[in-house]
């Protein structure tokens, strides 16, 4: 504050207007209690928004959806974990293990895999705490940028709501653990106000998200500019060094760790020597080269755009809006840059599948309710030049006006669309299956199924094995194809070494799509002894028939 110097006189009479004016501005006592109530106010208000969101996400969450295969295997990750193993089979770098790492110690803390039920269940009941805390993320992200608790509200609700979060929200993906920390990250950058701690914590949250999903290294750039604009100019040098270090720094461990197991470098390489191994480099390779037959962009977007329409729309809107916003409102960059990011990851061309849109659903989130709050800033100075009001006056009875009538639009019509969430189930013939198996087939069995029933009939406990002897043969049909050690040394690449398939319309489709042959030729010579459907799924258990009891 600048020093008054005052004369006598008039200036005396100046120079007490100016002091009654500090005076009056100076916060009392009498508006702390004020201040409390509001604050008090908003966060009631947003804790029962959350709340209401976890009550969705959480209701019907062990039926719908069905139990996926990708679950099967981080759930089935985390138990190895747990065991001294980074996986169950042959590890081949296709993820960073951080992600099954941090499933196995929620494991350990609620009570083992099967507390809930079915193993796949536990992971569910992590993927709600997850969303609780991104959800929380989202409204303290949106509130920050714009200091309105009605514009928070408004991006949680984007985000709880939609069918889209509704179904992949619930599944143990990592895509899920990725977007929580890749969100902290964004709310530590823009809360620090230049302090360096924050900037660090930016940088180690942010190289978690990346040992989590891969993916995720491809927000690099958009990270940077948030640091550049969390910083002061005097210090944005540095802070952009620490930051780029410390990420980087994080990151380069998953690489470092393939190096000291000397599985870098592909086999018959110069430094990859000749002894068969897997190998990080061979294994990203293969990845950027996986075509579009599992799943392309256009297909998931079709896809997406018929689950929620009016979302994908809003999302779209909410984009453009922000990027032409950022022009002059300089601390909202990172966003639509996050988006665009992820989006253009997404459309280069590889395989896509449904649930990668994960990440973008809590920036298409942030995005609309900035270009709403954009918008509502302007009809305020519209309303003040008219009115000749302040526009301080205007806006903060503006907000909520505009706002809540969206906000309540907004979540009946995405209830109303996420009915199959609430009404339908879809694990019962899972379920039935393993429960059938674990009354019906011989432990010492070679089982052969998809990855979401393998812990069930592995560990003690599941839903298969009971608390007996759990089916130590049970292998993962994935494997069953494509790892040696499975397919070559344990079955001898001999489809009369498989006792029973647990067939599925997954195991069906790949076996066709990739030439499972072991598989194929399994089912070719084999029985349907149990089959449990409903509309949305079905198992059917196959004996094998073998060559010595067909020749009886």
């Amino acid at each position: 504050m600048r020093p008054v110097i005052v004369g006598a006189g008039a200036g005396s009479a100046s120079a007490e207007r100016s002091l009654k004016r500090v005076a009056s501005s100076r916060p009392s006592t009498l508006h702390f209690p004020a201040l409390s109530l509001r604050l008090c106010l908003e966060s009631v208000v947003a804790l029962a928004l959350l709340s209401f969101g976890a009550v969705v996400h959480a209701y019907n969450a062990f039926e719908y959806p069905r139990y996926q295969l990708d679950e099967g295997t981080y759930i089935s990750n985390a138990w190895a974990i747990l065991h001294g193993q980074i996986t169950p089979y042959t590890y081949t770098y296709g993820h960073p293990p951080l992600g099954w790492l941090l499933m196995g110690l929620w494991i350990q803390v609620s009570g083992g895999f099967f507390s809930f039920g079915a193993a796949i269940n536990s992971g569910r009941v992590f993927m709600l705490v997850i969303y609780v805390l991104s959800a929380a993320l989202v409204y303290l992200i949106a509130r920050r940028l714009t200091a309105s608790p009605w514009v928070g509200l408004l991006a949680m609700a984007l985000f709880s709501f939609s069918p889209m979060s509704i179904q992949f929200q619930r599944e143990v993906l990592l895509d899920n653990i990725a977007t929580f920390w890749m969100l902290l990250a964004l709310y530590l950058l823009l809360s620090g106000a230049s302090r360096l701690r924050f900037v660090v914590g930016g940088a180690v949250v942010f190289g978690i998200a990346c040992l989590t999903k891969e993916t995720m290294v491809v927000l690099l750039p958009a990270f940077i500019l948030a640091v550049w604009r969390a910083t002061s100019p005097s210090q944005r040098r540095f802070a952009l060094v620490v930051f780029s270090y410390c990420s980087i720094a994080l990151i380069s461990s998953f690489v470092l760790f393939a190096a000291l197991k000397g599985e870098l470098f592909p086999t018959d390489t110069f430094l990859g020597g000749s002894n068969p191994h897997v190998s990080l480099i061979s294994t990203l390779a293969q990845q950027a080269g996986r075509g579009s037959d599992a799943g392309s962009f256009p297909q998931q977007w079709a896809a997406w755009w018929h689950a929620d329409e009016i979302f994908m729309i809003a999302g779209l809107v909410g984009l453009a809006g922000t990027v032409l916003m950022s022009w002059r409102w300089l601390d909202i960059r990172a966003v639509p840059l996050m988006a665009l990011l992820y989006g253009l990851f997404l459309a280069r061309g590889g395989v896509t599948l449904s649930y990668y849109l994960l990440p973008l659903i809590p920036l298409l989130a942030l995005a609309v309710a900035l270009t709403v709050y954009g918008a509502t800033e302007a009809a305020a100075a519209a309303v003040a030049w008219i009115t000749a009001r302040s526009r301080a006056v205007i806006l903060p009875v503006l907000v909520p006006v505009l706002i809540l009538p969206l906000l309540a639009l907004l979540t009946v019509n995405d209830l109303r669309s996420d009915q199959p969430a609430l009404q339908l189930n879809g694990t019962t013939p899972e379920v039935s299956a393993l429960e059938w198996v674990g009354m019906h087939v011989p432990r010492s069995a070679v089982v052969v199924a998809n990855p979401y029933m393998w812990l069930d009939m592995r560990a003690s406990g599941g839903l298969a094995s009971g608390y007996g002897v759990p089916f130590d043969e049970a292998q993962t049909y994935w494997e069953v194809a494509t790892d040696p050690a499975i397919g070559q040394t344990v079955l001898h690449n001999d489809w009369n070494n498989i006792d029973f398939v647990l067939l599925d319309p997954d195991m069906l489709a790949d076996a066709h799509a990739f030439n499972m042959t072991l598989i194929l030729q399994a089912l070719q010579h084999s029985i349907a002894v149990a089959k449990f459907q409903n509309p949305l799924y079905y198992v059917t258990v196959y004996q094998v028939q073998h060559r010595s009891r067909a020749a009886a």
